[in-house]
């Protein structure tokens, strides 16, 4: 699923990194912050079972970046973060499995103008 994401994304123009958990994404986002690289959003899935996934990331992403755009992604639907996600920390959400149309649209309807 990360690699048909980041395929879509790369599709769209953005330049993507991807990490495999929680503790490896921080580590990155501080790495691309040193570089001073743009960092245009995250895209996080709920769940990594036996590792920090989403739900755990965004409490960390929001005491280092708390203006960041992140967006979460999960197959369990009945999770309240995938209903509510902004009360969670998130910017937004997208059910899995997703197309690329919808991708785009969560995208464009919360970067606008931030890019």
């Amino acid at each position: 699923i990360c690699d048909v994401a980041k395929k879509m994304l790369e599709e769209m123009g953005y330049d993507v990194v991807t990490t495999s958990h929680g503790e490896e994404a921080l580590l990155e986002l501080e790495k691309l912050t040193r570089e001073k690289k743009k960092i245009s959003g995250v895209f996080l899935d709920l769940t990594v079972p036996g590792l920090m996934g989403g739900r755990e990331l965004i409490v960390q992403i929001r005491k280092r970046y708390p203006s960041l755009p992140a967006f979460v992604s999960s197959g369990h639907s009945e999770d309240p973060i995938m209903s509510s996600p902004k009360e969670y920390g998130f910017t937004a959400s997208l059910h899995k499995p997703f197309r690329k149309v919808e991708l785009a649209q969560v995208l464009n309807e919360n970067l606008r103008g931030r890019l």
